[in-house]
């Protein structure tokens, strides 16, 4: 069904250290934080949180700006890593 889909995408994107979330905002030199955490919820609608933990102040207002760079990253990619 689309909630177990969409439950995996959400896996693949922030679980554990290769994938890309982690990636792109903790595995780097300057880390734009100390985790992330992407979650489909299921309540009379689908909703997706997305929780980055260890923001500095000064960059809270670029955490929006941050995620949907690398999510077009991804998306010009055009692939996923199933092999992952």
């Amino acid at each position: 069904d689309l909630f177990t889909s969409l439950s995996v995408l959400t896996d693949y994107l922030s679980d554990g250290i290769a994938s890309p979330l982690h990636q792109g905002l903790v595995d780097k030199p300057e880390p734009f934080c100390r985790s992330v955490d992407f979650t489909a919820d299921l309540f009379s609608e689908i909703g997706f949180s997305i929780r980055m933990n260890g923001v500095p102040t000064i960059r809270l207002s670029q955490c929006r700006d941050r995620v949907m760079q690398i999510m077009s990253e991804l998306y010009q990619k055009g692939k996923i890593d199933s092999e992952r």
